[in-house]
């Protein structure tokens, strides 16, 4: 309650001439009382008094019943076909009971609006549709009538496009694989589902070189599979292969580099109970400065020990001769190997070295014959020779 107070406003000219009061009705604190002390313009000492009182409109009268809204959360978004939901909240002020009817205006066209409950005195779900309306940010306003009361609310409606459909992607691990001929390796092909997608996937390889296979451990997938590679008699060279998977009307594909790589050497092994014997090996000309018979032969005794045997036979060959001195490096012990000729009465003892000049002409034929023909006449030459 505002107290009684006094104003006194006094005139620079003459400090005494006018008294001013405005005071306030102690009972009814909405009632002001004016009163002014004064002299007429043409008065001499004949004050005058002016009394008047005045009151505020609508002043002490209790505030009119009345209700706010809001819109929790008051941005939403709903993809195309798909809905969002808000709730409006209807807030009752100085004693508001009236039922709220709700509206909402600024939709897209296209786009849907439902309240749950319509009219309402507390709150009521809106429910929007992104239908068919063009994607975008609209400025919606939710509006609520009682009566001659009107309010309203604002809430930001975004509509995106359609959810992109289930699909898969394709990928290899390694993308190169490098393999000898005659050898195989693995690639890992891995299946990676996107938006939902949960097919099993069929798997095949393109491209492939005459005489190679490609075989997957799991095929159909719908995770990963290993492909593996194997390059058989395929010419040496870089192969691009292409890995495709399909599930239904999806098909995706994944490239895969395979190269087949001659072999630099090459060696033949046998095991008789406790003992290995490498009878030949030969490495491609072009490669002997990088002495790859080396590498070969360790290999052949690293993989003979790991199997336990206790003798490792490097094969037979003519004393001074180079494949002598080769095997003799490793620590090879010479065993002379024995052999026995029926000759005729009279005959010598044959001289079967390659260096017998009655073999020079052979030799030298032999380098320069076709390969179909060293092959086919080969096994039958060897035979002959000790």
């Amino acid at each position: 309650m505002l107290r009684s107070t006094s104003l006194r406003v006094l005139r620079p000219e003459d400090l005494d001439a006018v008294t001013e009061v405005l005071s306030v009705d102690p009972v009814a604190d909405s009632k002001f009382y004016y009163s002014n002390e004064y002299i007429p313009a043409n008065g001499t000492f004949n004050w005058r008094t002016r009394i008047a009182s005045f009151k505020l409109p609508n002043c002490g009268a209790a505030p009119a019943p009345d209700f706010s809204m809001s819109a929790s959360p008051a941005s939403v978004t709903a993809a195309q076909n798909g809905t969002t939901t808000t709730t409006v909240t209807v807030s009752p002020q100085n004693g508001f009971s009236g039922a709220v009817t709700l509206g909402v205006s600024g939709l897209p066209a296209g786009a849907t609006a439902s309240f749950e409950t319509n009219p309402t005195t507390t709150s009521s779900v809106l429910t929007l549709g992104g239908g068919t309306a063009l994607a975008g940010t609209y400025a919606l306003t939710v509006t609520g009538v009682s009566g001659a009361l009107t309010h309203t609310t604002p809430v930001s409606f975004t509509v995106t496009g359609p959810p992109p459909p289930p699909d898969f992607t394709l990928s290899a691990s390694p993308a190169t694989v490098t393999v000898t001929q005659g050898g195989s390796a693995p690639t890992t092909i891995t299946v990676t589902p996107q938006n939902g997608f949960n097919g099993a996937v069929n798997l095949s390889v393109t491209g492939l070189p005459q005489g190679a296979a490609g075989s997957f451990s799991v095929n159909p997938t719908t995770g990963s599979s290993v492909l593996t590679l194997d390059s058989g008699t395929a010419v040496a060279g870089n192969y691009s292969l292409t890995v495709t998977g399909q599930s239904g009307t999806l098909t995706h594909s994944t490239p895969v580099s395979f190269v087949v790589n001659a072999p630099v050497a090459a060696g033949f092994t046998y095991r008789t109970r406790n003992m290995v014997e490498i009878p030949w090996a030969s490495s491609i000309r072009d490669f002997n400065a990088l002495c790859p018979n080396h590498l070969l032969y360790w290999h052949a005794i690293e993989t003979a020990v790991a199997e336990g045997v206790e003798v490792f036979d490097f094969g037979r060959s003519t004393p001074g001769e180079g494949t002598f001195k080769f095997k003799e490096q490793w620590g090879a012990e010479p065993v002379p190997l024995h052999w026995e000729y029926w000759l005729a009465a009279g005959d010598t003892l044959p001289d079967q070295s390659p260096k017998n000049p009655k073999f020079r002409l052979m030799i030298a034929t032999w380098k320069r014959l076709p390969l179909w023909l060293a092959n086919a006449a080969g096994p039958r030459i060897v035979r002959q020779i000790p």
